[in-house]
């Protein structure tokens, strides 16, 4: 049996998208295929052909509860707020335990956008940290750290969290990710390079945002503080790409290769995953061609480690193209089927990627 002391579990999992406020709403919706993309408020897209007046309209998934669409930073901060209050609160921490911890949180990915000055009210050093913790009232003296690597900074804080928690530096490492593709200077960004998905582009991304909260523990301290495992964290492996989407060349699949075999390679003897073909996928396609052609290939070359059935789920067919907060939002959409009896398997294999080539996978399995 695997020792608890060197086994991660996640304990606490919530979040925030276009439709729902917490991550039993999120869950409840992607499985009905329920998603609530409207006409974006003030964004026109590019128009293909420069004689036509009517400009196009560009679907997105805006979380429409929130209080202002307009200024960057806070509106990172408000869609983290609540679920991250929420999930210290259902954690049972103290005080004292708070101080054990480690809290990090993953942003929106650095956009080479024309507008460099917009990108720079997304970045660290506006103050959003300064904030959190102001606003959370967070101890003093707690570890608390940020990146901006889109959704690998989750399987970033991912590799550390292992290393903190097993060495024992750590009780807790809490994954705060919070991203927003809805804010003008992105969008003309996104739509200059036709990665939207608008009438002159059918093969793009629709903008959304979303918040995920992720608490992860060694099995041993969450027995001894009683708290709930919900799922088990088999294994995750990281890759890099040399073909990234911003340049001509397809994607060669090596990173993502790389990343899934090392994880599903990874996993601890003594788990009832270990060895067994994968039936269930979630990963981070969300309409865009290389995505697709990316897995295409991985799909190929990894064949002997797949079933024959396997079913591949995509959640941006609801909530939009979330970046960040992607890992956390599959997580929590795992966990709540391990909890309602819906799940595809008592395991999953979750993979997502960003700009820069970085490539993450992970495996989780029911308690």
């Amino acid at each position: 049996m695997p020792d608890p002391a060197d086994t991660l579990v996640i304990t606490a999992v919530d979040g925030q998208s276009s439709v729902g406020l917490n991550i039993e709403d999120i869950a409840a919706a992607i499985r009905a295929g329920v998603s609530l993309f409207s006409q974006h408020p003030f964004y026109n897209p590019i128009v293909k052909d420069k004689e036509v007046d009517e400009p196009y309209f560009l679907s997105a998934a805006l979380c429409t509860q929130l209080s202002d669409d307009t200024f960057k930073k806070e509106r990172l901060l408000e869609l983290v707020i609540e679920p991250f209050i929420r999930l210290i609160e259902n954690s049972a921490l103290t005080r004292e335990q708070m101080s054990r911890g480690s809290i990090c949180f993953a942003l929106p990915d650095e956009d080479a956008t024309e507008d460099k000055a917009a990108n720079v009210e997304l970045a660290l050093g506006h103050g959003f940290l300064d904030d959190i913790i102001q606003q959370v009232a967070l101890p003093d003296k707690m570890d608390v750290s940020a990146i901006q690597l889109g959704s690998i900074g989750f399987f970033y804080f991912l590799k550390g969290a292992m290393n903190k928690l097993l060495s024992g530096e750590f009780d807790y490492v809490i994954i705060v990710a919070a991203d927003s593709f809805i804010f003008k200077e992105r969008l003309a960004h996104f739509d200059n390079n036709w990665r939207l998905k608008t009438d002159r582009n059918p093969f793009g991304f629709v903008a959304g945002e979303a918040a995920s909260i992720v608490m992860i523990e060694t099995e041993l301290k969450a027995k001894q503080r009683g708290a709930p495992v919900l799922a088990k964290l088999d294994s995750f492996g990281l890759g890099r790409e040399n073909n990234v989407i911003t340049q001509d060349k397809s994607s060669a699949g090596e990173g993502l290769a790389v990343s899934i075999e090392a994880c599903l390679t990874g996993i601890r003897p003594g788990s009832k995953n270990f060895d067994k073909p994968v039936s269930w996928v979630i990963s981070d396609m969300n309409g865009e061609q290389y995505n697709a052609y990316e897995w295409g290939i991985v799909n190929s070359r990894l064949l002997h480690y797949f079933s024959g059935d396997v079913v591949h789920q995509h959640y941006a067919d609801v909530i939009g193209e979330v970046g960040s907060a992607l890992p956390g939002i599959n997580i929590g959409c795992v966990i709540n089927s391990f909890e309602k009896g819906y799940a595809i398997d008592d395991s999953a294999l979750i993979f997502s990627g960003n700009d820069g080539g970085f490539r993450g996978a992970l495996s989780i399995s029911k308690p």
